[in-house]
């Protein structure tokens, strides 16, 4: 008899792990560490920085999980929770010329767009939801390079023939 092999998330998603932001120096020394999440909500993703604060989503580490949106204050490494939300958000990027974030989903199948109501105290309200037509690669970072572009990161497998228990990573950028 073979045992099913359970996905590792099933295993972490209860809790068991931490997750930090770490500051260093240029000599490789840590200088300050920040604890980032709550009970199940421990998993940092990919981050941005919109010149003035470093943006951090930490989620539970499953699909469909609970994530909180962090931004942090890189001098003082002061944090604030901007908001909350209930899907396992793995990315941000921030768009510096229309003042959003866009946020990927677990393996970037849908991307969430939040803008910034400045009226309304500063709040972000979820602008759109598209989904990932192309999702070859499960996008895991980006960083914004203007005039509304960014450039993502990520990871995928498949497997070698329809017939191969055997599967190909691949890693690209788009």
């Amino acid at each position: 008899m073979i045992a099913k092999q359970r996905p590792i998330y099933e295993e972490q998603a209860v809790g068991l792990g931490t997750g930090y932001l770490m500051k260093f120096n240029f000599k490789g020394e840590l200088i300050a560490q920040l604890r980032l999440g709550k009970d199940s909500v421990y998993h940092p993703g990919g981050i941005d920085f919109d010149g003035q604060y470093i943006w951090i989503p930490v989620c539970e580490y499953r699909p469909h999980g609970r994530s909180l949106i962090y931004r942090i204050d890189p001098t003082t490494m002061e944090a604030k929770v901007e908001f909350t939300l209930d899907d396992a958000i793995g990315a941000l990027v921030c768009d510096r010329d229309r003042h959003e974030l866009v946020g990927f989903n677990w393996d970037a199948m849908q991307f969430y767009t939040w803008k910034q109501q400045l009226l309304d105290r500063g709040k972000w309200h979820l602008k759109s939801i598209s989904n990932n037509n192309q999702h070859f690669i499960h996008f895991q970072d980006g960083q914004y390079v203007g005039q509304g572009l960014m450039i993502c990161s990520g990871v995928n497998s498949f497997l070698k023939d329809p017939h191969a228990k055997e599967r190909i990573v691949i890693g690209a950028f788009n």
